[in-house]
């Protein structure tokens, strides 16, 4: 009976220590079930970001050729212009000495027909 009691006594203190482990095995799997679904959220949160950056990436590189296309227009209407430009210079410099060489000769013939005009009012 004693030998009853004592390995009645041993399978309750196993079972009482199996229980215990069985619940820390449990808390144990319930914490590691917690940070898979904390990992996994947080993996779904960095697919969703990524995808964004990736949608992001992929409008900017579709918006790169059309700016290389407007650059290059522009270049080429600045250089348009800059031409246009020196060409109105050119033509200005030569209305300006037109001007100035008709200005000279017009004073010259002022001065003629005023000398002119005195000496014939000398002779009169």
């Amino acid at each position: 009976l004693d030998r009853e009691k004592n390995t009645y006594k041993d399978t309750m203190a196993k079972r009482v220590n199996l229980d215990i482990e069985l619940k820390a095995v449990n808390d144990e799997v319930v914490r590691l079930n917690e940070e898979v679904q904390l990992e996994e959220k947080y993996l779904e949160r960095s697919k969703r970001a990524f995808k964004k950056k990736l949608m992001s990436k992929e409008q900017v590189e579709e918006s790169i050729p059309p700016l290389r296309q407007q650059l290059e227009e522009a270049k080429k209407e600045k250089r348009h212009l800059d031409e246009d430009q020196k060409r109105k210079q050119a033509v200005l410099q030569e209305i300006q000495t037109e001007v100035t060489l008709f200005i000279g000769a017009f004073l010259k013939q002022e001065e003629l027909e005023r000398s002119k005009k005195e000496e014939f009012d000398g002779i009169c």
